[in-house]
């Protein structure tokens, strides 16, 4: 009696389980992750002998209309069939450490959703699975790490103007999240696994009703990835006309996001935004956090700094900033400049040192810009720099394949300095290891002095991997903040002929295994630059690294300007040289005139735009008689001058 209630009992949960219905959702979601288990290890389907998007295409109406458990895993079943026999394997497994599976949990197979008849069936496409060269992924050294010769484009289409249907953009994102499903060395650091990202997602793909709304649902899918390569490689010619906004760059400080250059008089460097178009700069975060890609809340702000100010072309603009000495004020004008413009590519925390390759500082502290320096530089460079007791590398930039080099000249040794792990093409979800390393052993030039790495959150992939080759070097010290965490090369594609697609496709660890994706490079000393060093004009990054290499600076930032001032020259009397500083509070244009007692021009010193903060000139009257001379300043309508004596 008691073994019948039992079996009544199994026939009634079967029964229910049969009956039970599955959310549209979930039916995709499961679609998703079945498809793609097949199309990369199913022998038929990953030698491109079976046309599997166009399975996909078919299944998908009858998936849509499976509402049952049992009808939905019918038509999973009907698909699976139609990829053909599996070939029976005529070799061993071989066998992977496993630290180098990454990605091969398929610890779904056993959700309720699925039958087991269906489950088994996958089980014997994974068992009988063996390492094989694979049609829809190739291993590309020469540019995309990876490739993908079935998907790219993937949809033939441009979806501003044919828009897809529903079986075709689901297709489009089911490939997309099945590649980084299968060949993403970094799934395992995501702050939400890249398979929740595909549940939440992958009903907004099937109910996009226009090209917006699809990039949209792709955007939300993508940021899931947490990655700013990513971010980088997101476009859509639909937008292509909506990066038009003000002629600033912002970047972020402890008062929040700081205008760090202007070509707008209205607005002055250190000014604080505060709003965009009457949406707060908090609000506008929450709003764009979710389109945007990024491993670290550094590199998220580099990218807002941005994004928060672009719209369509000479769209309105409305403004609210802070200044330190007027309070809360509006601007109102036009997105009338290309933030994408070479103007705000050439920011540099620097000015003064925004164009050299390398030079000597005050103090005898040598200084590469690694964003100047090329592959020929690099022997002149270590010759002038060889006996200094510091160099000075700034990576706050985009370096141009000169960190070997320069780790062969200096290193006292052979050091490993980098492991990678390389996504093997034949075998999904496992990595290879490579490791390697600089420099040389016996060096006889080798460097004996303090090396310092300058960073920030402009230091990206192969600048982070430049940081890496000089941490190498004995007793270096990193000075900045943390960078973009984006280190190992790019695998890019398209997923239709106008939206294009990428990510970080190799792992970049430390030589000790400690990871780099996410959290970049980690400063030893972290200076931020703060309001008063902006509108000062001030490079607290550099300064810091000055201090460290024994060379005496200011210990604070002078006070904000609030008002223009033109000190006394220095040395004066002077003979033949002397220096005027001066500052204005705010951006604008510049004229410094040194005229005789009578006023007639003698010379310009200046003539010309200048940021809001301290300035210095310096002049030579080396050919001019002896005498009292004026100079005067014109800046913000207002006119300051001094009386100085040049003596010979």
């Amino acid at each position: 009696m008691r073994t019948l209630t039992v079996l009544i009992a199994c026939l009634l949960l079967s029964t229910a389980l049969q009956a039970q219905s599955v959310s549209y959702q979930d039916r995709l979601y499961y679609t998703c992750k079945v498809w793609g288990l097949l199309k990369y290890h199913h022998s038929e389907v990953s030698q491109c002998r079976v046309d599997w998007d166009e399975v996909l295409r078919n299944t998908l109406p009858d998936i849509k209309a499976a509402e049952s458990r049992d009808d939905f895993n019918d038509v999973l079943l009907a698909m699976y069939h139609l990829a053909g026999p599996m070939e029976l394997p005529t070799s061993e497994m071989p066998q992977v450490p496993e630290e180098f599976i990454l990605n091969r949990d398929v610890d779904w197979l056993q959700d309720t959703a699925l039958r087991d008849d269906l489950r088994d069936s996958l089980q014997v496409v994974l068992d009988h699975f063996r390492p094989h060269a694979i049609c829809h992924v190739k291993e590309n050294r020469m540019g995309s790490w990876l490739s993908f010769p079935t998907d790219n484009p993937h949809l033939n289409v441009t979806v501003s103007e044919d828009f897809p249907d529903e079986p075709d953009r689901l297709l489009c994102m089911f490939t997309y999240w099945n590649i980084l499903a299968w060949f993403n060395p970094n799934a395992g650091i995501l702050d939400v696994p890249w398979d929740s990202t595909l549940h939440r997602t992958i009903l907004e793909v099937a109910e996009a009703d226009d090209a917006e709304a699809f990039y949209d649902s792709y955007r939300h899918m993508a940021s899931g990835l947490d990655d700013a390569h990513v971010n980088g490689r997101i476009s859509w010619s639909g937008h292509a006309y909506e990066v038009y906004g003000l002629k600033i760059i912002l970047g972020w400080t402890s008062e929040g996001y700081t205008v760090l250059k202007s070509d707008v008089p209205e607005i002055s460097v250190g000014d604080v935004l505060r709003s965009v178009d009457g949406t707060s700069v908090a609000q506008l975060e929450e709003q764009l956090r979710p389109l945007m890609s990024s491993g670290n809340e550094s590199v998220f702000r580099r990218d807002f700094c941005t994004r928060m100010l672009m719209g369509g072309y000479y769209m309105p603009i409305e403004a609210v900033l802070e200044n330190p000495d007027r309070g809360e004020y509006t601007y109102t004008g036009t997105r009338n400049y290309a933030m994408t413009s070479s103007w705000h590519a050439d920011y540099y925390p620097c000015d003064s040192l925004a164009d050299v390759h390398w030079t000597v500082l005050d103090g005898g502290i040598g200084y590469v810009h690694m964003g100047n320096l090329v592959t020929d530089d690099v022997p002149a460079m270590y010759r002038d720099l060889r006996d200094l007791p510091a160099i000075i590398f700034d990576v706050r930039n985009y370096p141009r394949g000169t960190a070997d080099e320069i780790a062969d000249a200096m290193l006292p040794y052979e050091l490993d300095f980098v492991r990678f792990l390389l996504p093997n093409v034949t075998y999904p979800g496992t990595y290879i290891e490579l490791a390697l390393s600089a420099g040389n052993d016996g060096n006889p030039n080798a460097y004996n002095g303090k090396v310092i790495i300058l960073c920030n959150e402009n230091t990206q992939s192969h600048a982070e991997y430049s940081c890496m080759y000089l941490r190498a070097m004995p007793g270096s010290v990193i000075v900045g903040s943390q960078t973009a965490g984006a280190d190992g090369n790019i695998s890019y594609w398209n997923l239709t002929q106008d939206i294009s697609a990428g990510y970080t496709s190799l792992g970049v660890y430390w030589p000790d295994g400690g990871n780099t994706q996410r959290i970049g490079i980690v400063p030893d000393s972290v200076v931020i630059p703060s309001q008063r060093d902006i509108i000062a004009g001030r490079d607290a990054v550099l300064e810091k690294a000055l201090a460290i290499a024994g060379v005496t600076v200011a210990a604070e930032a002078p006070p904000l300007a609030r008002d223009m001032t033109l000190e006394q020259n220095f040395p004066n009397p002077f003979n033949p040289a002397t220096s005027i500083r001066f500052s204005i509070p705010h951006a604008g244009h510049v004229r410094l005139v040194v005229t005789d007692l009578l006023g007639r021009h003698v010379e310009t010193l200046l003539d010309e735009r200048r940021q809001a903060g301290a300035h210095m000139v310096t002049w030579d009257a080396g050919t001019l008689p002896s005498g009292s001379y004026r100079y005067a300043l014109e800046a913000d309508g207002q006119t300051l001058s001094r009386i100085m004596l040049f003596t010979k």
